[in-house]
């Protein structure tokens, strides 16, 4: 038999986002921010905020999703964030394509830029990651995946606090919370969008 404590605290640990103009939903953490429409193009956290990587102009900031600032202690972690994107505009060749990092930028021994089919969850996304090039450390990766017409981006970005040189503070490791904003990605789902109503004739 359940007792009352029990109940009380079957919370749900997530929830969910969703957009029903651009047919788009996923969950995330309670304990993360969301931040939708205009207010998600200003979401502080990142030390670089992470900028839209579609190779045509028209995209739509959607929403943003931030981590507790507290949750790597003693490291140098300061944020991350998913950010969700939209480009209506866009064929499906197009969206198969970054805008950034620029190939053949810098010295003519520049490393090509990769870009990898990931499949994450149900979807098989277009990934690509933005380094600092002075660490070698990946601070954002791009994943793009067309559906319904549209193509769609999700940045998964880390800002850490570069500032800091204390010896008690350790760097935090980025593939540890890639990892879990990935798990984000990892529950997005597709749905016709909803179009306007035609006039009948």
């Amino acid at each position: 038999m359940q007792t009352k404590a029990n109940t009380r605290n079957h919370r749900a640990a997530t929830l969910s986002y969703v957009n029903r103009e651009y047919g788009l939903s996923f969950n995330f953490p309670r304990s993360y921010r969301l931040q939708t429409g205009n207010a998600a193009q200003s979401a502080p956290g990142l030390t670089e905020p992470a900028q839209m990587n579609f190779v045509h102009a028209g995209g739509v900031m959607l929403a943003a999703v931030e981590m507790p600032g507290n949750s790597y202690p003693g490291t140098d972690f300061k944020s991350g964030m998913v950010n969700v994107s939209v480009n209506p505009g866009m064929t499906s060749e197009a969206c198969a394509q970054f805008a950034l990092p620029e190939p053949g930028i810098g010295t003519e021994a520049s490393s090509p830029v990769n870009v990898d089919d990931v499949k994450i969850g149900a979807i098989e996304f277009r990934e690509v990651e933005n380094s600092i090039a002075a660490m070698k450390q990946p601070a954002a990766r791009y994943y793009h995946v067309f559906s319904s017409g549209a193509c769609y981006e999700f940045v998964l970005g880390v800002g850490t606090d570069g500032d800091v040189n204390v010896e008690e503070i350790t760097p935090v490791d980025r593939e540890q919370v890639f990892g879990k904003l990935a798990k984000i990605l990892a529950t997005v789902k597709f749905q016709p969008a909803v179009l306007p109503e035609a006039q009948a004739p």
